[in-house]
């Protein structure tokens, strides 16, 4: 999987509003015409995890959870 400069972005949060923006009309430094939502489901099948979120669990996530699993994400994208 690419890796991007997404999630380097200074002070950067990931909120609702955000899931179904592509990644880069929110970062005009990034070329990743993804969704977030489309990354989020991307990289959890690239890291193989068993019980990936479904469309329905990120909407309804509060903003500071989706933030976090998508720092977590990053992460682990990132070793």
């Amino acid at each position: 999987m690419e890796k991007e400069r997404i999630f380097k972005m200074s002070g950067f949060k990931l909120t609702k509003e955000l899931l179904d923006k592509r990644i880069c009309d929110v970062d005009t430094n990034s070329s990743n015409t993804e969704t977030y939502r489309e990354f989020i489901h991307k990289a959890e099948k690239h890291l193989g995890l068993s019980t990936p979120t479904t469309d329905e669990m990120l909407d309804k996530a509060i903003d500071t959870d989706l933030n976090r699993y998508f720092k977590d994400l990053s992460g682990a994208l990132d070793k």
